[in-house]
């Protein structure tokens, strides 16, 4: 069974990766500001978290006052033809007609040698292009041509004897093909740009330079959003804490339930766990109080700015995070059921605080 990824990460540590994948922009920073984990945050399940107060003390940085870098990397015209290609893809359309080449087609397939079945060869949803021989099998790539969608037919594919596959290589295979479904993508063209322009552009040169201002505001947007997190992690680095011991050991039940529940749903026992991972008892004990401490520090970083600035701290925050990071909307079931329990309150004092951050360097930049 594939292991689920261990789910006990930091908001913080979302963060991070949210700032390599917003809105599918991943350029690396200088070294002295690139990423990285902090740790996990474990979410006390059963426990509220509590005012800053009870937390512990901190001695803010003067974070306000530190100096600002965005890393802006230009849009190439790479990058401008993919995203443009991607866009094109996004508006393919399903027409009721014949498959043709260049259309993407959707089948469902199942394999089978002297009429017993192949293992792994009963797919659903294997979409590509229609005569791409290239990147699919000849057989599949021409054997829907001229289908419609719903309609079944039979190919047939002889492997070579050195084929990577052990239950194919050297076999004949009788495939079984459906068309689920086949839509034709449009022509990058005037009529194209006319429609899908949000500006208004009238031609293919015009929606192009449209895309361009997006995919530079799209960067700008995550360079924005990595210097808030660098600055978060500057002040968890240079600012002075004491916390509560209760609030310690409150982020500490929580972290080992975290961890037994992650082990359970995995089908592991601790031992096999430090095995897999080459770690001993120790390591273990060492990464907790790291994760731990790391996680305190955020937590009260985060409650401190929220109490001081008046932040609002809600299902708003949130969504509005959301959108700046992965270029999206949330709902709030979505929210719900993403960030169960204790991780919804975390993550709107994390959302707070990282729109409060990236709103405060947009005004200083």
């Amino acid at each position: 069974m594939k292991k689920k990824q261990l789910i006990v990460c930091s908001l913080v540590t979302a963060v991070a990766v949210s700032v390599s994948a917003c809105k599918g922009s991943e350029k690396a920073q200088d070294s002295s500001r690139e990423s990285e984990s902090i740790g996990y945050t474990y979410a006390a399940e059963e426990e509220t978290l509590p005012e800053s107060s009870g937390m512990g003390t901190i001695e803010l940085i003067d974070y306000k006052s530190s100096p600002i870098e965005l890393k802006e990397t230009p849009v190439t015209e790479e990058a401008l033809d993919a995203y443009m290609e991607d866009l094109r893809m996004q508006a393919a359309e399903e027409t009721g007609k014949p498959a043709e080449d260049g259309d993407l087609v959707t089948i469902s397939y199942s394999g089978s040698i002297s009429g017993v079945p192949v293992e792994g060869e009963n797919i659903s949803g294997f979409t590509f292009t229609c005569g791409d021989t290239e990147n699919v099998q000849a057989e599949f790539a021409g054997a829907v041509k001229g289908d419609k969608a719903g309609e079944t037919k039979t190919a047939t594919i002889t492997y070579p004897d050195q084929f990577w596959n052990e239950a194919l290589k050297g076999n004949t295979v009788l495939y079984e093909i459906t068309v689920d479904s086949i839509q034709r993508i449009p022509e990058l063209d005037d009529a194209f740009a006319a429609a899908h322009s949000k500006t208004g552009q009238q031609t293919l040169t015009g929606y192009r330079e449209e895309c361009r201002a997006e995919l530079e505001k799209q960067e700008r947007d995550r360079a924005v959003y990595a210097e808030a997190y660098w600055l978060l992690q500057k002040m968890m680095e240079e600012s002075e804490f004491q916390f509560e011991e209760s609030f310690l050991e409150q982020l500490g039940t929580a972290h080992d339930n975290d961890f037994n529940t992650w082990l359970a749903q995995n089908g592991m026992s601790k031992e096999e766990y430090l095995k897999e991972h080459q770690l001993t008892e120790e390591n273990l004990k060492e990464q907790k109080e790291r994760d731990v401490m790391d996680n305190a520090k955020y937590l009260l970083i985060a409650r401190k700015i929220q109490e001081t600035e008046e932040l609002n701290a809600d299902m708003e925050a949130i969504k509005d995070y959301w959108n700046i990071a992965y270029g999206s909307e949330i709902t709030d079931e979505e929210i719900n059921e993403y960030f169960p329990g204790q991780q919804l309150e975390e993550m709107k004092l994390m959302a707070a605080l990282i729109n409060y951050l990236t709103g405060m360097i947009e005004e200083r930049v």
